[in-house]
């Protein structure tokens, strides 16, 4: 990856020389955080209360990945700038009426946080620690991520915090100022002294359309939702300059490492701008993902075959998209997605023997020269339907199911 330099007049820049431009991120969202109006006017834990009956309230089963991009030798970011989705959370809460509660559910929801027609910037703290460098970024009042400094005197709108600069583009609130901010719990989203949100250019904005995979809302009434995109977005690391995590050169830590914040917060906002729910993960250590289907490997039914929504119909936990028998189970032990004869189709979905595409008279003459024949592991006889290391009566049953269909079906997206 190539390395970044950040572009600042104040003779620093040569201090950046070991910043990746690509930074990337696993995230696990644990909470969900709601504020609405007068009643909580800031953003509060959504918790059991009167109006769920003080029931239990589920965390989110929600799983992310981001992926921010820089060009060369600055903190602009450019080209891919993206969070993916996977999983579910729910806006029940205590303390309002179930007619606003929804499931909003995500499949490899892909939002494009590089918001068209301006410029975006993340902040970077290379002077404190020479390798350890706190960095965030957010959304601002006019929608683009936000490096929290002005556009003067620092070229392209870079100002690292440490100056304690102010947004060029401050959040904003009923008064039209305000600092910028990471959008954490207590952020005040009612402003109960002007009486108007105090994110006004967030309520129900969309800044973040989504571009790929599906997103879904149980209660679309209730004018909470991505179906627009996502409202706004922060993200808060410490770049592990040394790589001593072994993530690679400059990659975030993983939060509560050396006492660093790893958070990733994700916003929505009503068309009033006066009710909002934030969705709070933390940072994890690097998930292997071979085939980039944003399912972990250690999750993914299908590992090396990218199939976003892993569907299994014969539920054998083998993804139908590397699956050699979909609609029927042999996915267990060591015979284990059985074939025999190397066609794409497994033993336990395959009484063609002659292989002509047909199970047929003709494959019942090979079958019964197979009876009580030898059967061993790994390769296995062919006409051993179930792959148990024996050609007999259990098979003959399995070898008639079969007769007058093709062999599979096999493995499909």
């Amino acid at each position: 990856m190539r390395k970044l330099v950040i572009g600042l007049t104040l003779g620093l820049s040569a201090a950046a020389a070991n910043a990746q431009s690509v930074l990337e991120a696993e995230v696990v969202f644990d909470t969900v955080y709601e504020a609405s109006g007068n009643f909580t006017p800031n953003l509060q834990p959504v918790a059991p209360g009167p109006f769920n009956s003080n029931a239990p309230i589920a965390p989110p089963n929600l799983k992310g990945h981001v992926t921010l991009s820089a060009v060369p030798s600055g903190t602009q970011l450019t080209a891919i700038n993206t969070i993916t989705l996977n999983g579910s959370f729910s806006t029940e809460s205590g303390n309002s009426p179930s007619n606003g509660w929804a499931v909003h559910t995500f499949n490899a929801a892909r939002f494009n946080l590089l918001k068209a027609g301006g410029n975006s910037y993340f902040a970077i703290d290379f002077v404190t620690n020479p390798n350890d460098w706190p960095n965030f970024i957010a959304t601002a009042a006019n929608g683009y991520l936000s490096d929290h400094g002005p556009a003067a005197p620092y070229p392209g709108g870079t100002c690292p915090f440490f100056f304690g600069c102010v947004s060029a583009q401050p959040a904003g609130n009923g008064a039209g100022a305000g600092v910028f901010g990471l959008f954490a719990a207590g952020t005040n989203i009612f402003n109960t002294g002007t009486q108007l949100p105090s994110f006004p250019t967030l309520a129900n904005a969309g800044h973040y359309p989504l571009v790929s995979g599906t997103y879904t809302n149980s209660n679309p009434s209730s004018g909470l939702g991505f179906d627009n995109g996502m409202d706004a977005f922060a993200f808060q690391s410490v770049l592990d300059v040394a790589n001593s995590q072994g993530n690679g050169s400059s990659q975030p830590y993983p939060d509560g490492v050396n006492g660093y914040p790893g958070i990733v917060r994700i916003l929505i906002t009503s068309t009033t701008g006066q009710t909002a729910y934030m969705v709070q993960g933390k940072i994890v250590p690097p998930i292997v993902d071979a085939d980039v289907d944003s399912i972990p490997d250690g999750l993914d039914n299908c590992p090396a075959v990218a199939n976003f929504n892993q569907a299994d119909t014969d539920g054998d936990a083998r993804g139908d998209a590397c699956d050699n028998c979909r609609l029927v189970a042999n996915n267990s032990g060591a015979a284990a997605q059985c074939d025999s004869n190397g066609d794409g189709f497994g033993n336990r979905c395959d009484g063609d023997l002659n292989n002509n595409g047909a199970t047929n008279a003709q494959d019942t003459t090979l079958y019964r020269q197979q009876l009580g024949q030898p059967s061993v592991a790994p390769v296995f006889n062919a006409a051993d339907i179930n792959c148990n290391g024996a050609v007999n009566a259990q098979d003959t049953t399995l070898f008639r199911t079969r007769l007058g269909s093709p062999p599979g079906p096999g493995a499909a997206p």
